[in-house]
């Protein structure tokens, strides 16, 4: 199956990530991340009618809901020269990158054994942390970190143990996608490739995982705004969205593609943690770099006098959102 060729601009907007970490005493050392502003979370009293988004939150709280609040005394923790896997200005995106972290006696021999594009060996921990590109979640034509960018990409939807391989306590990340040039050429629905993908990753975790010692987390679909997009652009956004309980239409009908799949391994025994990221994320328009970024291809002058056309609203920047998803990861991994 082969994509179809994307923009310059928007091409690496549209893979699909896959982001896992093996839980261990290193996150207490390396997850203290968030930023300038915290959320506040809405306590909950778990009802039958709340089963669904609400029996797996730590001690019933419901971390999802509830409103953004400024905080410039406590946070941020970190700035972001001092974030060892990123380098000065650049922003965060779950779309194409994966963090495996591994515990026992592989040591710092881990990293070049999987290629590894940033490695840290914490050796009080004999622990083993890095980035691992995994664009797809199945194996594809653009695995390599360095030689990804393809005129057409081509995916073996039914290939997963290349990536599967590495993977100990598993916590994916589906990242963002949207384009409405970006689809198969061979398959006409929108959204087939993802379900195909996840379908091959939903067979894989029912055939390989050990249901009663590995814990499984899912993060919802980062918010994506397409450049130009009048009424949900970033540019010039200095606060985030106060409405409590705002919710866009645009991410629900990716993000049913995996609940649906989240439900049916559940039907079949295997309890995969669903973190509903996006909502809460969606109200953060302006924690994106918007126009302050470097772009691959020149900016017109035609650009320049409508700076929205360009903004890019779909990544983050650190400190930033991003560092609140840790937490309240770390929240849930503590919590099992």
């Amino acid at each position: 199956m082969v994509l179809t060729t994307w923009e310059i601009l928007l091409k690496f907007h549209h893979l699909t990530g896959l982001f896992l970490v093996a839980f261990l005493a290193a996150v207490l050392y390396l997850t203290h991340d968030i930023n300038y502003w915290n959320v506040v979370k809405k306590q909950v009293t778990v009802g039958e009618e709340q089963t669904a988004h609400s029996d797996s939150s730590p001690a019933g709280c419901d971390f999802f809901s509830g409103r953004w609040v400024y905080d410039n005394v406590s946070y941020p923790l970190y700035k972001g020269r001092e974030c060892s896997f990123m380098e000065d200005g650049h922003c965060k995106t779950f779309l194409c990158f994966a963090v495996v972290v591994v515990v026992g006696h592989f040591g710092h021999t881990y990293c070049p054994i999987i290629k590894l594009v940033h490695c840290l060996f914490v050796k009080e921990y004999n622990t083993t942390i890095g980035f691992y590109w995994s664009p797809f979640l199945v194996e594809s034509n653009c695995d390599d970190i360095r030689h990804h960018v393809v005129g057409s990409r081509v995916v073996r939807v039914q290939a997963i143990e290349k990536h599967a391989r590495h993977w100990t306590m598993l916590i994916f990340s589906w990242g963002s996608f949207g384009s409405p040039d970006g689809i198969y050429k061979t398959v006409e629905m929108k959204m087939r490739r993802y379900e195909m993908g996840l379908s091959t990753w939903s067979e894989w975790l029912e055939m390989n995982i050990n249901r009663t010692k590995t814990k499984l987390f899912f993060m919802s679909v980062s918010p994506y705004i397409f450049r130009g997009d009048i009424s949900r652009h970033c540019y010039n956004r200095s606060e985030p969205v106060f409405q409590e309980g705002y919710w866009s239409v645009a991410n629900k009908s990716q993000m049913s593609i995996a609940e649906s799949t989240i439900k049916k391994l559940e039907r079949r025994g295997v309890k995969v943690e669903y973190l509903r990221i996006t909502q809460m994320s969606e109200q953060r328009r302006d924690a994106h770099p918007s126009i302050y970024r470097k772009f691959y291809a020149p900016i017109t002058e035609e650009n320049r006098k409508d700076p929205i056309s360009y903004s890019d609203c779909l990544h983050w920047c650190l400190p930033g959102v991003p560092d609140v998803w840790n937490q309240i990861l770390y929240a849930y991994i503590m919590n099992s």
